[in-house]
């Protein structure tokens, strides 16, 4: 069996070059010509339904960076059973650090999924509410946050 030099050289070309462009090396911070501003937010905060007591959730979010903002919007949506509801807006807060609080009705009560307005007893494991944010600067730039 003859093995073709030039056919070993060119598979090994080809994944040479594939190689190394999945490569990802770190890159120096893009300068924006602006101060930055940053959300500081909690990971995951858990929700603990109790049949007994009124349930919700509050975290604390707080603004960093040495930007000016004007506001922060608050989003959440639901998503169950493999569906996403519509992302709505929770709240507006003009200073930070601000609470984010909602009851178990307040938690529920605007975020239909496929159409069918859920309680505690429709979820799941691995069913989750999920929050978002928009920082408005002073100068009317909308930041939207993309973990």
């Amino acid at each position: 069996m003859k093995i073709n030099i030039y056919k070993v050289a060119s598979v090994l070309a080809i994944v040479s070059m594939v190689v190394s462009s999945c490569i990802v090396e770190d890159a120096d911070p893009i300068d924006v010509g602006r101060d930055a501003v940053n959300i500081d937010r909690p990971g995951t905060t858990p929700f603990f339904f109790d049949p007994t007591a009124e349930t919700g959730v509050s975290f604390e979010v707080d603004v960093t960076g040495e930007g000016t903002f004007s506001e922060v919007r608050v989003f959440k949506s639901l998503e169950a059973g493999g569906e996403s509801s519509d992302v709505v807006l929770v709240g507006t807060f003009t200073s930070a650090p601000f609470t984010v609080a909602q009851t178990e009705t307040e938690l529920f009560a605007d975020v239909p999924v496929g159409g069918e307005m859920l309680d505690e007893n429709d979820l799941e494991p691995g069913d989750a509410f999920e929050f978002s944010y928009e920082i408005v600067e002073t100068d009317g730039n909308v930041l939207s946050i993309v973990y």
